[in-house]
């Protein structure tokens, strides 16, 4: 049991609340508006976003904390994810796209770039057929995107637990706990978070498998998506880092 004022949720409302952590507002803001994928916003469009999110969530966000991560750890956390949630959203209304190879042959290289007067596809389209993909793994779609997610460090929304756990009282639970943990855990050895994914797992599916199980059945996920993304010629040239783009950028449906 932590008794430091680290793991104590401010007290006040979400405006007194969120002054508290306005540096932090600030550093994660920053962050995303230097990455070029997300022009033409900036960090003051991703500051007012990520302000309005948390007032309007505030009571959830406060409730979901349960004291694991330091409070600055959590909230860091849940503002990342706030700026990738307005990034998904207006992912449509920017030109993302990729570099071609010169050659003209519809090579994805995974690199998110401004349009400069190059060849480019756009991203959407590549998303499009990631999600396509998906689907094709049936009951086990949410599961799949779940563990792809945790192996390539990809932003976790709440959404994306409950669409494998389920949105009833005690999965909520378990998908808080879950979330926690990972965000917690975020700068730490793939070894320790899969341990997280495999407790999450084994507590959905009232199951005993291992944690290395559960880290070969994830790699073995991710070959099989590479696969279908490349396709049976091979001409598109899909790599791990690229689907840990698709898979950042590509959007969350919300649990009813």
């Amino acid at each position: 049991m932590h008794h430091s004022d680290d793991y104590i949720f401010p007290t006040g409302s979400p405006d007194v609340v969120i002054k508290r952590f306005q540096g932090i507002v600030r550093i994660v803001a920053s962050k995303y508006s230097r990455d070029p994928s997300i022009s033409p916003y900036g960090t003051q469009d991703l500051e007012q976003h990520v302000h309005l999110k948390f007032i309007e969530s505030f009571t959830a966000i406060k409730g979901n904390y349960q004291g694991r991560a330091k409070v600055r750890t959590y909230v860091g956390a849940v503002m990342r994810n706030l700026c990738l949630e307005f990034i998904r959203k207006n992912c449509k209304k920017q030109e993302r796209s990729v570099t071609m190879d010169v050659e003209g042959d519809n090579r994805f290289h995974g690199q998110l770039v401004q349009k400069d007067g190059l060849d480019s596809i756009y991203i959407q389209e590549e998303v499009a057929r990631f999600q396509r993909i998906l689907l094709l793994f049936g009951p086990t779609q949410a599961k799949v995107e779940l563990a792809l997610k945790t192996y390539f460090r990809s932003p976790i929304l709440m959404d994306c637990v409950l669409g494998y756990t389920g949105n009833h009282h005690k999965s909520q639970a378990l998908a808080s706990w879950f979330l926690e943990q990972i965000n917690y855990l975020e700068q730490e050895t793939d070894a320790e978070r899969f341990t997280v994914l495999c407790q999450l797992f084994n507590a959905k599916e009232k199951k005993n498998n291992s944690v290395d199980a559960t880290r070969k059945w994830t790699a073995r996920k991710a070959e099989q998506v590479l696969e279908l993304l490349n396709g049976k010629n091979g001409r598109r040239q899909h790599t791990k880092e690229t689907l840990s783009i698709l898979l950042d950028v590509s959007p969350v449906e919300p649990v009813s």
